[in-house]
């Protein structure tokens, strides 16, 4: 029943998406990475995304490749939902960890046009037969319609977005360089490339993280 819920709640919401897949190809596509029959694939959908957020089971045959090459072999068979073509440049594998239990879990990024999505980001979780049984987090589909199939330029330098972020919040105290990250940001319109700059403030004083767009220079988000 909650994938029915969830197929209804994307046919209100598919109209403004235009690479949304509809709820029956999803479904089929979801329940295809079933390793085992009769024990489809638990599928939770982020609608704001339109990608899965969960899918639960066994979705790999037992491997003794790498987590890595696994975590590809999946992205490609998914890549249907996650609103991919090219997964190899689209995706880039952040981390590798593995358990003295033998499980492993893989961290995969979003790129556009070679650059991170700010917040997209999956986890892999996979048993110690190399069997992927969870893979949760946020890709969003759509981007590059979004972005008119073309990327943005930064007219800003990493080291202006960080001074612009201290003049702008007037910050004394800082600890160490300013950390800066170029990404595009999906929750804006138009996917702008923005620079995310962490500070360190002074020891007992939480980090702040701030927003400036690429372009413009400007402060879009802060603390």
């Amino acid at each position: 029943m909650l994938w029915s819920w969830i197929a209804g709640l994307g046919l209100l919401l598919g109209a403004e998406r235009p690479e949304w897949q509809a709820p029956e190809e999803a479904a089929r596509a979801a329940q295809k990475l079933s390793l085992w029959k009769g024990h489809p694939v638990e599928v939770e959908w982020n609608a704001e995304a339109g990608t899965p957020s969960k899918l639960t089971g066994a979705m790999a045959k037992p491997s003794k490749h790498t987590p890595e090459w696994i975590a590809y072999d999946f992205l490609e068979r998914a890549k249907v939902l996650y609103g991919l073509k090219r997964v190899r440049e689209e995706t880039r594998i952040t981390e590798t960890s593995r358990s003295d239990s033998g499980w492993s879990h893989v961290r995969v990024e979003r790129l556009l046009y070679g650059r991170p999505v700010c917040g997209d980001q999956l986890t892999l979780e996979l048993d110690p037969s190399g069997v992927i049984v969870k893979a949760e987090g946020v890709f969003h589909s759509g981007l590059e319609a979004r972005r008119l199939h073309r990327p943005m330029y930064p007219a800003l330098s990493p080291e202006r977005a960080a001074e612009t972020v201290m003049q702008h919040a007037g910050l004394s105290g800082i600890q160490d360089e300013p950390q800066v990250n170029a990404c595009y940001l999906p929750g804006r319109e138009g996917v702008p490339l923005v620079y995310r700059v962490r500070l360190k403030q002074a020891p007992g004083t939480a980090d702040m993280t701030w927003t400036v767009h690429s372009m413009t220079g400007r402060v879009i988000e802060g603390g």
